[in-house]
């Protein structure tokens, strides 16, 4: 007689999704992390990392595998969530199994989301909570009278609306300006300014920014044949492509801006358009064979060698191999074939590819220690944008405020976020009365009702605007009085003339004279009074 252990609901789902996944992925399904940053081997507690349930793990890869891959975001955002229930299990003491979610771990799960995330962040932690709790009493894992302790869906946390603190400070704005319009400053100096350039000259996020193609001008005229510039972004949360017009006073700010980012991303992208175009367009565009030798001067000049001030170690060796007699062209093209990082199985909705981004660049070609790698490139990452604003006590790996602190006051917070930029536009969109389905045009945002939240005009500022705007409709509606007036008295002046000259009452050889003069000195007054009406209306 044999002992046959029973298999839990979670553990027949888990297996199930195991089998799918081994039939239709060419990865294993035991790996720690699936890429990109789908680690399932670590959460963060108050004591820091600490190893991630295994049973929380493997249920956590099959329910992403089976709601939200290949999904980038949605599973990442999803993995949050199961982390988050693996930590408070952890702080109750309860085992760590999906199924062992009681009232007191929902209630501490929504008390922690509240304590750790931002207004958004907490909504969609408890967004998708929610579906997990659902999809758990559905599939029967759990007691489907756990849904009657779930609060409302939304989050409880409200926005602050007209907080400052999220505009950026006027005198870094200013920094950041200097910077870029400095002479011999680094390659770290040009792209950290005319990113920034770019977020000010159209309320844009960064992610944005940094998936724009190499391409990516638009130029046209409006309907009055008046010149207008463009530039075509992959719009984010869903919003899709489409041009931010920019304003003309911003124009050439925002084409040299882009002009710098082309020149500096210029090798790593002929780098990529060589790769992207396969092997046998690789021969065929160089004219060789793959077993003949390429000539030293080709291959450095195919890897654009001579913009590079400083390469890291294994590109000099594979220089110091092709410069004793060039390499074959087979060889070459194994070399530069790994040069694009392998992004895994991930659906990336709003990624472009190395070959026709305008931020690619090679690998560490940013780095303040190591050497550029120009055998590989790869796309700029955020975390890569930010690192030059973190603070470092190493005096040969500075951020911009420590290169550049001869340009700052000695007191100035250095504090400073990219999406700022986006809310002080919106701001100022606001102060210009343009109306609220323009600045969601503008921005790029599909629920209008966000862009109160993008409003940081003070009480006094808006009331200042409506008295603008009531003292400009009282304005127009005096004038119109005015002009009514005065439009009315002409006529009956020009009637007055009229009459004038039909009358019998003067001499006849004069009547004529007589009656030109006095019209004449009542027509000089009325156009006096017009001249000055119209001055004065015009001033207003």
């Amino acid at each position: 007689m044999y002992l046959v252990k029973s298999i839990s609901l979670t553990e027949e789902f888990v297996f199930s999704i195991k089998e799918e996944f081994a039939k239709n992925e060419n990865f294993s399904w035991d790996l720690g992390t699936w890429g990109r940053g789908v680690s399932f081997e670590n959460i963060s507690t108050s004591n820091g990392k600490e190893p991630m349930s295994y049973s929380l793990s493997e249920f956590s890869k099959a329910y992403i595998y089976h709601s939200t891959y290949p999904n980038l975001y949605q599973s990442l955002a999803v993995l949050d969530v199961f982390k988050m229930i693996n930590c408070v299990l952890r702080e109750l003491c309860i085992e760590e199994r999906i199924e062992n979610l009681n009232y007191a771990a929902i209630d501490l799960f929504y008390r922690r989301t509240s304590d750790k995330y931002a207004y958004n962040t907490e909504g969609r932690m408890v967004s998708n909570f929610y579906k997990v709790i659902l999809f758990l009493t559905e599939k029967g894992m759990i007691d489907n009278k756990i849904l009657n302790c779930i609060p409302d869906k939304t989050s409880h946390k409200k926005p602050i609306k007209n907080d400052t603190s999220k505009l950026p400070d006027q005198e870094l704005v200013d920094f950041f300006g200097s910077v870029f319009n400095s002479k011999n400053i680094s390659e770290r100096d040009i792209l950290t300014t005319s990113i920034i350039a770019l977020l000010l000259c159209a309320p844009t996020r960064l992610s944005e920014v940094l998936n724009l193609k190499y391409d990516c001008e638009v130029k046209s005229t409006d309907s009055n044949g008046n010149f207008i510039y463009g530039i075509s972004y992959v719009g984010r949360k869903g919003y899709g492509s489409h041009i931010k017009w920019v304003p003309k006073s911003m124009q050439s700010l925002a084409r040299r801006a882009i002009l710098n980012l082309r020149e500096l991303s210029k090798g790593a992208r002929n780098l990529a358009q060589l790769v992207t175009q396969g092997e046998i367009e690789f021969y065929d565009n160089l004219n060789v064979k793959p077993g003949e030798k390429i000539p030293r001067e080709k291959v450095l000049s195919l890897i654009n060698f001579e913009g590079v001030n400083n390469i890291n170690n294994v590109s000099r060796k594979i220089i110091n191999i092709i410069s004793k007699g060039g390499i074959e062209a087979r060889k070459l093209w194994t070399v530069l074939s790994g040069s694009i990082k392998d992004k895994s199985n991930w659906k990336v909705n709003d990624s472009i590819c190395e070959s026709e981004a305008l931020l690619v660049l090679y690998k560490d070609q940013l780095h303040l220690r190591k050497g550029t790698d120009i055998f590989k490139c790869e796309l700029l990452s955020s975390k890569t944008f930010f690192a030059d604003f973190s603070f470092r006590k190493n005096d040969t790996t500075k951020n911009i405020y420590q290169r550049h602190a001869h340009l700052l006051p000695s007191d100035k917070s250095l504090k400073f976020h990219s999406h700022q930029l986006r809310h002080l536009l919106n701001t100022l969109a606001h102060e210009e009365y343009l109306s609220d389905l323009e600045i969601s045009f503008w921005s790029g945002r599909r629920n209008v009702d966000q862009n109160e939240y993008y409003d940081h005009m003070s009480s006094e500022d808006k009331r200042e605007n409506d008295r603008r705007v009531n003292l400009k409709k009282d304005i127009e509606a005096d004038n119109d009085q005015k002009q009514k007036r005065l439009n009315s008295l002409k006529a009956r002046t020009e009637a007055i003339k009229v009459e004038l000259l039909k009358t019998e009452l003067v001499d006849k050889e004069n009547s004529s004279q007589n009656v030109n003069e006095i019209i004449n000195s009542v027509m000089q007054k009325i156009e006096l009074l017009l001249n000055k009406f119209e001055g004065n209306g015009n001033g207003k």
